[in-house]
């Protein structure tokens, strides 16, 4: 079988330290047809056996991953944890994660609005103390679904890179597992007759000694070790790292077995398996040192497949090195040669994300297109492609699209609705000799948002957006966030010319577009670009209805780098009143209280009286709520003057325009993960409609 299509079956199934069964079952069955016989240890640890003659070998990779441990409840859906292995903290604020309760439940870890960071606090990681995870979920749902000390993993979001290169979570150590199970098949292949358990072992992540405890019944001669070890990536020691891609690392250190790895030096050799050294100065970190001490003491040695971005959700390896790790150790054991060609099969599709789907469609489908600043012909074509018969539009010099449709009458004053297409995203601004984009964010993005994320170049090839390794980091740096400049997109690329290919300067890249529906009746949609396709989606909406009066509608470009479109589109169209329709920051998550909320998700459209930019009109705000207290809807405002929209340009472009603002409440704005509640689009989309004719004929 081929080791990608491996690593992708066995990165698919979760397996946390001390619950890994799951993982376990998918291993044994993978494994079974290259062996005698497949067991479980005591502790749950896969024991492979190929029964032939002479002592024992053992071959160990772990098979748990690291991630989290449910610890209590909050209220309104959240739920408090802790790390179970070594989770980097720094990846935490904004995280997608499932929670394997009775059912897997999705989540995301709850990140502060900027609003209430303090100033002294911006950049700081925080505590994971301060963290809870936010399932949308009723308190009482939530109770009978997860308990205490279930375990949850990141989301991961399997991306094929140039080269053949992969990234996904858990490849520590599942890129391990699949080098053992690939091993197994080489020996069937070429009637290995020795004496051989497969030890795919638990709770290596936390200390759990699951190698060791596995064969301590057994009289082991001698022992490998398969892991993950650090690939060379910008702010790690060349001494300390390896090359992706240019064969596995043969452990040197005091506690490995010299001969051994003296050994798998010279089968390289004969096999023409290209190998790195991995020097140490005592214990390896890895199942090899509680193997050595097994008992009287196991002969160990260590192999190690080079990895970049070791704990996080966006791990890189070169499935060629798996490929050879596998030859390596078949070719050890036989005593002679496995020769092959050090490729992978290509056909093999890694990336596992599925179109979006789900309702609403329009909104789905405006989301998943990429429209970031300055880019936003998707967008519009989109848009044009969906407007009505009756509609007449057209495009003016910056790229807004202004339409006017035909009501059954001409309102008393010329009305018109905005929203802005465009959302936050990246831009290119330098391509390193090594092959790694730097970049610069188009709008407020929070670094903390960034780490540890896939992301889409304008070219449509994948990147991530790694950390060095926390193994790697002093205690200080797992403090402090990185700042932009030391962050890169990794596409996979070895050098600059390969990056290149795929991204040049000024080119832009965009957020993951996977489109998430949860909580209760699944009334929440995760997306990114909710800011603002929401309001874009609801002028659609209402273009595509018959309106009571003339109504014109812009969709304006460039909002996110300072309301640009609407300065030029509001001086054109010149209305007398205009309405912003957009998203705006709730703060009604775990551990925050009364008007520093700001608004609340469910509780209806939010209708502004003033933000930092604009002081709206009272009366339009008065008639705003007049409304939806006639027709029943839900509506509320902001309890704290914050953020801003194209309200501030429409209302003093030319000669100025009253102006009302209506905003769907949204958690994690300017993320991958803004998250609103269905029914508050709903109401948004009802208010609009029926406030514009209120408007109407208004004197």
């Amino acid at each position: 079988m081929d080791v990608l299509e491996l690593m992708k079956t066995l990165c698919a199934v979760p397996g946390v330290s001390g619950a890994e069964s799951a993982a376990a079952d998918v291993a044994a069955e993978l494994v079974a047809p290259y062996c005698d016989s497949v067991t479980r240890s005591g502790r749950g640890s896969v024991v492979a056996r190929l029964e032939g003659e002479g002592p024992l070998t053992v071959l160990d990779a772990h098979i748990d991953q690291i991630g989290l441990i449910i610890t209590d409840y909050e209220e309104n859906g959240f739920l408090r944890f802790d790390k179970c292995g070594g989770m980097d903290p720094r990846l935490l604020a904004g995280m997608e994660v499932i929670v394997y309760g009775t059912r897997p439940v999705f989540g995301i870890i709850s990140v502060l609005p900027p609003h209430l960071t303090k100033k002294e606090d911006e950049g700081k990681v925080k505590e994971i103390r301060d963290l809870a995870i936010d399932t949308g979920l009723s308190d009482a749902e939530l109770r009978q679904t997860v308990s205490r000390g279930d375990r949850a993993t990141l989301k991961f979001y399997p991306k094929q890179l140039l080269n053949g290169r992969v990234a996904t979570g858990a490849l520590d150590d599942r890129s391990g597992v699949a080098a053992l199970i690939r091993t197994a098949e080489l020996l069937k292949e070429h009637n290995y007759k020795g004496n051989l358990a497969l030890l795919f072992s638990v709770s290596e992540e936390v200390a759990g000694n699951g190698a060791a405890t596995a064969v301590f019944d057994e009289e082991v001669a001698q022992a490998i070790a398969v892991d993950v070890s650090f690939a060379k990536q910008p702010g790690t020691q060349p001494d300390l790292t390896a090359e992706l891609g240019k064969g596995p690392m043969i452990g040197i250190a005091p506690v490995l077995n010299r001969a051994m790895g003296e050994r798998l030096k010279q089968a390289a050799a004969e096999a023409e398996i290209p190998v790195q050294l991995e020097i140490m100065n005592g214990r390896t970190g890895t199942h090899a040192d509680d193997l050595v001490i097994s008992k009287t003491g196991i002969p160990t040695a260590l192999i190690s497949i080079p990895q970049k971005n070791m704990h996080q959700p966006v791990e890189i390896v070169d499935p060629v090195d798996v490929e050879n790790t596998a030859r390596l150790m078949a070719s050890y054991l036989l005593g002679q040669p496995v020769h092959g060609v050090s490729t992978v099969d290509s056909s093999v599709e890694f990336t596992t994300i599925a179109e979006p789907a789900g309702e609403p469609r329009v909104l789905r489908e405006l989301c998943s297109l990429d429209g970031v600043s300055g880019r936003e012909d998707a967008v519009r074509d989109y848009l044009i492609e969906h407007l009505p018969e009756d509609a007449e539009h057209h495009v003016d010099a910056l790229g807004n699209l202004i339409v006017e449709k035909k009501g059954k009458r001409r309102p008393t004053h010329k009305m018109a609705l905005f929203a802005h297409m465009d959302e936050v995203g990246l831009i290119i601004t330098y391509i390193t000799d090594d092959g790694t984009l730097k970049f610069h964010e188009l709008g407020g993005i929070d670094p903390a948002v960034l780490v540890g994320r896939t992301v889409r170049l304008e070219s449509g090839a994948a990147g991530v957006i790694g950390l060095k390794p926390i193994h790697l980091c002093k205690p200080d740096d797992l403090k402090q966030l990185p700042d932009l400049d030391d962050l890169v997109i990794d596409v996979g690329a070895r050098n600059r010319e390969e990056a290149e290919a795929v991204a040049e300067l000024g080119s832009y890249a965009a957020f993951e577009r996977d489109y998430t529906l949860f909580g209760d009746h699944n009334r929440r949609i995760k997306m990114k670009a909710l800011d603002d396709r929401v309001g874009c989606a609801v002028m659609l909406s209402l273009l595509q209805t018959p309106l009571m009066f003339d109504t014109t509608f812009v969709f304006t470009v460039q909002e996110e780098l300072g309301a640009i479109g609407a300065k030029t589109s509001a001086y054109a169209v010149d209305p007398d009143i205009a309405i912003i329709l957009e998203t705006t920051t709730a703060g009604d998550i775990c551990g925050v209280e009364g008007g520093k909320r700001a608004c609340l998700l469910g509780e209806g459209p939010v209708v502004s009286y003033m933000d930092r930019g604009t002081v709206y009109d009272h009366e339009l705000y008065q008639t705003a709520f007049a409304v939806a207290e006639k027709y029943k809807l839900k509506c509320q405002t902001k309890t704290l003057v914050a953020g801003g929209n194209d309200s501030r340009s429409v209302q003093q472009a030319g000669s100025g325009a009253r102006v009302a603002a209506i905003s769907v409440a949204t958690r994690y704005l300017h993320s991958p993960v803004v998250v609103l509640d269905r029914k508050d689009l709903t109401a948004m989309t009802d208010l609009t409609r029926l406030l514009l004719e209120k408007l109407g004929d208004q004197e």
